[in-house]
């Protein structure tokens, strides 16, 4: 098991040094099989006394003109470009921390910025943050293998997924 970024993880399927990866997105121009694995809801992270920590839900225009801060790791890289893209070409303002997303999370609590978060429930209150839901907004996290992977422990893993994934 690695944590590295999306094109490092396709590289190394790619190369046979790994055998699946999960990634945001897609496996873009690379030659490499793919199945959506799950969708991740997306919260902002504010201060509790911030004007947005009280809303039921946010949308992007909402908060695009906020400070945000992001950890400068594979998964705060991908949740950036995925900002970047939301956001329409308009300049956001972002900040990267050599932090872990717990730190990350006590950061956005004493008031040094924002941040996306990819969580399970928007409702918990840590480090003095809130997390509201951003409105219609879904990450897709894919599972990416190479067709020339003939291993058959990944034979077996994708047969799995797939019946944990077919409808009972």
């Amino acid at each position: 098991m690695q944590e590295a970024s999306g094109e490092r993880h396709l590289a190394d399927l790619e190369a046979g040094r790994l055998d699946i990866a999960f990634v945001i997105g897609g496996p873009g121009g690379h030659n490499l099989c793919s199945a959506p694995a799950w969708l991740e809801r997306l919260f902002l992270a504010t201060p509790v006394d911030h004007p947005l920590a009280a809303r039921r839900s946010v949308g992007w225009r909402d908060f695009i003109d906020e400070r945000l801060v992001f950890s400068n790791d594979a998964h705060g890289e991908a949740l950036q470009a995925f900002v970047r893209r939301r956001a329409g070409g308009e300049a956001v303002k972002i900040a990267c921390h050599g932090a872990g997303r717990e730190s990350l999370r006590f950061l956005v609590g004493i008031g040094q910025g924002l941040t996306v978060v990819m969580a399970e429930r928007g409702d918990e209150e840590t480090h003095g943050i809130v997390l509201t839901p951003v409105r219609r907004e879904r990450l897709q996290v894919s599972a990416i293998w190479s067709p020339r992977n003939e291993r058959a422990s990944l034979k077996r893993f994708l047969r799995l997924a797939t019946l944990a994934a077919s409808p009972s």
